[in-house]
């Protein structure tokens, strides 16, 4: 594999350097350290997921720029700028979800929500 987009995370971490191993660590311990609330499975594996994703984006950042896949437009850069792009957002809204991003799409999404079931609670109290 050239980039690992496609790489699962089991085998991710096994195929990485002793860098990115480090890389890896590093960028969890960081956002363990900033996350507020009490660490459980699901944030210590949402946060491995993310520092993961991170580095198959510094993979795949290295490919493209090396391939020149930016202005390419070839089927195979269009599938890898599809990933890539699919990855963005999947740790944006993993970030979001832990609390480690102020403002996003994920967020305000959550709060628009938030605010229409405030109505729908506001106006059952108001029929009652």
């Amino acid at each position: 594999m050239t980039h690992g987009l496609y790489q699962k995370r089991d085998n991710l971490f096994e195929n990485m350097s002793d860098d990115e191993k480090r890389l890896v660590v590093e960028i969890s311990t960081d956002l363990l350290d900033k996350f507020d609330g009490d660490v459980g499975a699901y944030e210590r594996n949402a946060i491995r997921n993310v520092a993961l994703d991170t580095v198959k984006r510094f993979r795949a950042n290295e490919t493209i720029i090396a391939e020149d896949l930016i202005s390419e437009g070839s089927e195979r850069s269009d599938r890898i700028n599809m990933v890539y792009d699919r990855l963005v957002r999947t740790t944006t809204k993993e970030l979001e979800k832990l609390g480690l991003l102020e403002e996003g799409p994920e967020l305000k999404k959550a709060e628009a929500q938030a605010g229409w079931m405030e109505q729908i609670e506001n106006a059952k109290d108001d029929s009652e």
